[in-house]
């Protein structure tokens, strides 16, 4: 008995030390964050002391703040190295793109992400960017799809991405030693528009990644091979997934036609939505597209492009913070690589 008295007090020892422990541990946390938060608001607030001195210093006698922030941005220097001739083998590759949907009288699609926010401030290429992003309804997507088939210099690729569980549809020439794409971001028709559709198409999204990866037949498979060619077999898999999800949107006027829509919602089967911002709007924020400078040449933007610029970006002409942590696209290995007389040549035969 005095044995399992002395274990039990033990015991109780152990476990005052424990809780004891447990208090430390949950007391330093709350001190990491609350320096955390306070090392971030001292951040925010050096940012915007030293905006003021920035801008007071770059700004002309004769400016506002806005003109000196678009002066400042049209003035930047191209980017050179690699980097500049990918930028250049994608202005061809845009314009090539615009000359065949001209050629197929498609004319709905559009800037998006990053460049539509560079045809606004920089009438071209951020410097620092490496792809290009288009908006596309889901029909015109289908038919560019069928008319490049055979096409011997562009094709369209469909591939199952994992990591972003989405369906990554890119333009891009056959010939594998040009570097760089197009990426096309699906949008739907809508007969409604308004927030319970919207969440509508989010839970959708929720949904059908929960049921795919759950499925032993799919989601393992996929995990293991996080890019899947939309014609693999668990492509195909994911593919009809995915078709069976929208084809359910059709209950809260998901996906109906042009003639019966009044606005558009971006596709959920492109990534999850960026920034925060619910992509759901009438017509009229769409078409007709208004028309800005990219690299020399005019293309179409959203009518209401800075609506989509500001609630994607906030303020598009304060200094940007991901200057040098741009996502690569194409990786400084290929640009190192590329041939620049195959280069030379892609740009000499612009189709558009």
């Amino acid at each position: 008995m005095d044995a399992l008295d002395v274990r039990i007090t033990d015991l109780r020892r152990e476990l005052a030390t424990l809780a004891e422990e447990t208090r430390r541990t949950v007391c330093l946390e709350e001190d990491n964050r609350r320096l955390l938060e306070e090392i971030r608001r001292a951040q925010i607030a050096e940012k915007g002391k030293n905006n003021v001195r920035f801008w007071a210093l770059y700004r002309h006698d004769d400016e506002s703040d806005l003109e000196t922030r678009r002066r400042f941005f049209l003035t930047m220097p191209k980017v050179n190295g690699s980097t500049g001739v990918l930028q250049r083998v994608l202005a061809v590759m845009l314009m090539d793109f615009a000359g065949i949907c001209k050629r197929l009288g498609i004319t709905r699609y559009w800037m998006v992400g990053g460049t539509l926010l560079g045809a606004v401030r920089h009438r071209g290429f951020i410097p620092w960017d490496d792809d290009l992003d288009l908006g596309m309804m889901r029909e015109d997507v289908y038919r560019l799809i069928d008319a490049l088939k055979d096409d011997p210099d562009y094709q369209i690729t469909v591939v199952w991405d994992y990591l972003a569980h989405c369906r990554q549809i890119r333009f891009k020439p056959r010939d594998e030693r040009i570097p760089g794409f197009i990426d096309l971001f699906l949008f739907d028709w809508c007969a409604e528009v308004n927030e319970d559709v919207f969440e509508a198409t989010v839970q959708a999204r929720r949904d059908v990644i929960a049921e795919i990866d759950n499925n032993p037949e799919i989601g393992p498979a996929w995990a293991d091979d996080v890019y899947q060619d939309a014609d693999s077999r668990i492509g195909k898999a994911v593919s009809r997934a995915f078709d069976d999800k929208l084809a359910s949107l059709a209950s809260v006027g998901v996906g109906c036609s042009a003639e019966n829509a009044v606005g558009v919602v971006r596709s959920f089967d492109n990534m999850d939505q960026p920034y925060g911002l619910a992509w759901i709007c009438p017509l009229d924020m769409m078409f007709p597209c208004a028309s800005l400078q990219f690299e020399g040449r005019m293309y179409p933007a959203p009518a209401s492009y800075m609506y989509f610029l500001e609630h994607s970006y906030g303020d598009i002409y304060d200094l940007p913070d991901d200057i040098g942590l741009h996502w690569e696209h194409v990786s400084k290995k290929e640009l190192k690589n590329m041939d620049h007389d195959v280069i030379e040549a892609y740009v000499r035969k612009a189709r558009g």
